[in-house]
C-alpha cells in the first residue's frame, strides 16, 4: 500500500492487527499494540518526520490507555507531545492516556531544555518514566505543571542531576514513588526531593552517594532504598524528618556502623537492612 503526503512516498506496511510499520524516505515507524496492557508502543528507527504521516488512509487506528514511546525525539519549545503525534493518532486516545513511557529517546532529540508544554493535555497521566530521557537537561522548574495526578515518576538513568533543576519535582503533590536510581548522582540536594507530601517510595539504589543531608520533611515516606551507593557515614539527623519510615535499605555501602540516635524519630521502621547478609528486622521473626 503506497500513498503520497507533502509530495514524499510512504509506505504502509500491517505486519498484522496489532502491528504496522510505515516507511517515509530515511525513517521508518513502527506502531505495535499490547492488548493485555492497552499499550501503543511508538517506535523510530531515524529521527522523523511525523508530518509525512498526517492523513494517511492506510495507517491503523489502535485504542490504547497507555504510550510507549522509544528511540523518537521528544518535541522542544512550544509543541507538545500530543500536537507532535496526533498528526498519525487519535487526539482523544492520546489526551486520555494515564501511563507514558520515554524510551532511549535523548539519541534522536535536541540537547536543550525540554519546556513545560511537552505534557499539555495530558491531564489523566499517573504514570511517567523518562528512562535514559532524563540524559537531557532538566532544569526549568516547571516542566512537571501540567501533571497534577501524576504518582510514580522514574528518572533513571540521567546525566548525574547537572542539568535538573532543584525545584523540578515540587509541582507534584500528588506523587506516590520517585526512582532515581542508576544516576551516578553523587549528592543529593534535600531541597530536590522536597514539597512532596505524599511520597512513599524513594529509590536511589546504584548511584555514587558518598553523603547523605537531612532528608526534607517527608511525611508520608515508608520505604527508601539506597543500596549499591558509597556512603561510609549517616548523620544522626539524616531521617529525622522522616516520620512514616518502615522499610530502609542500606546494603553494599561501605559504612561500618550506624550513630547512636539514628532512629529516635523513625517510630514505624519496622526493617533495616544494612549489609547482604545483615538484615535488622524488628518485630518480625527470622530463621
Amino acid at each position: 500500500m503506497t500513498t503520497c503526503a507533502s509530495g514524499n512516498s510512504c509506505t504502509v506496511k500491517k505486519l498484522s492487527s496489532i502491528q504496522s510499520v510505515a516507511a517515509c524516505p530515511g525513517f521508518n515507524v513502527q506502531l505495535t499494540l499490547y492488548t493485555n496492557r492497552h499499550q501503543l508502543e511508538v517506535t523510530c528507527s531515524d529521527k522523523p518526520n511525523f508530518e509525512l504521516l498526517r492523513n494517511l488512509p492506510n495507517l491503523q487506528s489502535f485504542a490504547f490507555k497507555e504510550l510507549a514511546y522509544q528511540d523518537c525525539p521528544l518535541p522542544v519549545g512550544n509543541q507538545s507531545l500530543v500536537e507532535l503525534l496526533s498528526v498519525f493518532l487519535n487526539l482523544t486516545e492520546l489526551s486520555s492516556i494515564q501511563r507514558l513511557f520515554f524510551v532511549d529517546n535523548a539519541k534522536f532529540s535536541d540537547q536543550i531544555s525540554l519546556d513545560p508544554q511537552l505534557f499539555a493535555s495530558l491531564p489523566k497521566l499517573q504514570v511517567l518514566s523518562m528512562k535514559n530521557s532524563s540524559r537531557m537537561p532538566l532544569d526549568n522548574p516547571q516542566l512537571f505543571k501540567h501533571l497534577p495526578s501524576l504518582t510514580w515518576l522514574d528518572l533513571r538513568q540521567g546525566d548525574g542531576g547537572n542539568r535538573t533543576n532543584k525545584a523540578l519535582l515540587h509541582p507534584l503533590s500528588q506523587l506516590i514513588t520517585l526512582e532515581l536510581m542508576e544516576n551516578d548522582l553523587t549528592t543529593l540536594s534535600a531541597e530536590f526531593v522536597s514539597d512532596l507530601p505524599s511520597l512513599e517510595s524513594l529509590t536511589l539504589y546504584h548511584n555514587q552517594l558518598e553523603h547523605i543531608e537531612q532528608f526534607a520533611e517527608l511525611p508520608s515516606l515508608t520505604s527508601l532504598d539506597l543500596i549499591y551507593n558509597q556512603l561510609m557515614t549517616l548523620r544522626e539527623d539524616v531521617f529525622d524528618r522522616l516520620p512514616s519510615l518502615a522499610n530502609l535499605y542500606l546494603e553494599w555501602n561501605m559504612l561500618t556502623g550506624l550513630p547512636t540516635g539514628l532512629f529516635k524519630h523513625n517510630s514505624k521502621l519496622t526493617t533495616i537492612s544494612i549489609v547482604p547478609d545483615w538484615c535488622w528486622v524488628i518485630n518480625c521473626s527470622q530463621d
